[in-house]
């Protein structure tokens, strides 16, 4: 890519982190701001003073911004496997104070021309205009992002399709520096993530490189060495909930179902405000003791009580209890609020319950990859640790036996031989 001298752009998040980029700005950034938000600001340094031009916000409503618009981009498939900074920005902002200015410096872009003057005036509202064009077609989609990004990017630009993994980095999302900064190097930003969800285009392609169901030999050491560091400390929910875990991995499936009714009768037993609700949860789905429904059932609602109010852990736990009862009402709730949840997988888990409620296939497995997807995110980013198996997938999967639909999902965190384990002597209500 062509390079001049100067004409940076940076994106601050306080004192959380920082973005920079060179001769253009990634286009994922305006997600954060609206009309209103540039500004011109003079700032004196000893003796001299000058203008600098910025745009401003807070943490909460950038986050605002970012949850409206997310939903809309990961419906469109062929441009969303380009977008996925925007999930990344939403995450590391999601962990800020909500009254942290963010702001972006465009002072040597803004007075590099006119014309740059007018396109980054205009920028928030290009970038709305961008979405609310996008049909869904591959081609014209990335057409329209290549029209998008060659805006505000002043070097020679011609598509993202022509740009080694290296530059997608830099073009899309800039160099990332602050809190975490291992997480996004340029290991990080690989072939895998450019791609995972443009692969859902193919569900053959989605089995054979985002969801294969072999296990390779160091995955299984570490899986190994990761179940005896679990089994040597004092007998807890959580630690037991985890080497059960290992064990479906590794295929004991024997073992692994006592480890998660060890762990479900801890969790049981905890004050309510020892555990979270989607381990007990997961535990009761996948230890096969139906006798326990009804004190997981009074255990939810107790941290409900508890807590005066549902997070998005609640919404998930009581759809499923409900189903489990054969209640197909007063979940709709729920799966709204689900959808409108933050985080990537508990969206994936609304539309995998609604999908439950009204037996549809199609939009369960839809739901269910989406799930594993986030998981696999999740896991190559170093959100989660060790999750060998995807809990919720394992529990929608044998919620959804429960009522009749079966998966035809492979995945390697999907252990379907533990849940044919469990088909086997499984009695639900």
């Amino acid at each position: 890519m062509e390079e001049t001298l100067g004409n940076r752009a940076i994106l601050q998040v306080g004192s959380c982190f920082e973005l920079e980029s060179k001769n253009c700005i990634p286009v994922t950034w305006f997600a954060l701001f609206g009309d209103g938000d540039l500004h011109s600001e003079t700032v004196r340094d000893g003796y001299e003073q000058y203008e600098i031009i910025l745009y401003k916000t807070t943490a909460n409503r950038a986050l605002a911004r970012i949850t409206s618009v997310v939903p809309n981009l990961e419906d469109k498939t062929p441009v969303w496997s380009f977008l996925r900074p925007i999930e990344i920005l939403r995450d590391e902002i999601s962990q800020c104070p909500p009254d942290r200015t963010i702001s972006l410096d465009v002072t040597q872009l803004w007075f590099h021309d006119e014309r740059m003057q007018k396109q980054l005036k205009d920028a928030p509202r290009n970038f709305l205009q961008f979405v609310s064009g996008l049909t869904g077609d591959r081609s014209y989609d990335i057409a329209l992002l290549d029209e998008l990004m060659s805006l505000y990017n002043l070097a020679r630009f011609s598509s993202v399709l022509d740009y080694p993994l290296d530059n997608l980095v830099f073009l899309l999302f800039g160099s990332f520096s602050g809190r975490g900064e291992e997480k996004y190097s340029h290991e990080f930003f690989n072939e895998a993530f450019w791609a995972l969800l443009a692969d859902l285009e193919s569900e053959a392609r989605a089995k054979e490189e985002s969801l294969n169901t072999e296990s390779t030999k160091l995955e299984r050491e570490r899986c190994l060495q990761d179940l005896r560091f679990y089994e040597r400390l004092p007998p807890e929910g959580w630690s037991d909930l985890n080497a059960a875990v290992c064990l479906t991995k590794l295929q004991d499936y024997k073992r692994a179902r006592n480890y998660y009714r060890s762990a479900l009768k801890r969790f049981l037993k905890y004050q309510t405000d020892h555990f979270l609700v989607t381990q007990l949860l997961h535990s009761y789905m996948l230890a096969n003791q139906p006798r326990l429904f009804s004190s997981v059932r009074l255990r939810t609602r107790a941290m409900i009580e508890r807590d005066g109010h549902l997070i998005p852990a609640y919404h998930y736990a009581l759809p499923v209890l409900r189903l489990l009862e054969g209640e197909v009402t007063n979940i709709s709730g729920h799966v709204v609020e689900l959808l409108n949840a933050q985080d990537s997988q508990y969206r994936s888990i609304g539309t995998s319950v609604a999908a439950l409620v009204d037996r549809d296939p199609c939009a369960f497995e839809d739901g269910l990859t989406r799930v594993l997807v986030s998981h696999h995110r999740k896991l190559k980013s170093g959100v989660i640790r060790g999750g060998y198996v995807c809990l919720p997938a394992m529990t929608l999967t044998t919620l959804g036996l429960s009522v009749g639909m079966e998966t035809k999902i492979e995945s390697k965190y999907l252990s379907k031989g533990y849940i044919d384990f469990l088909h086997k002597r499984r009695s639900f209500r």
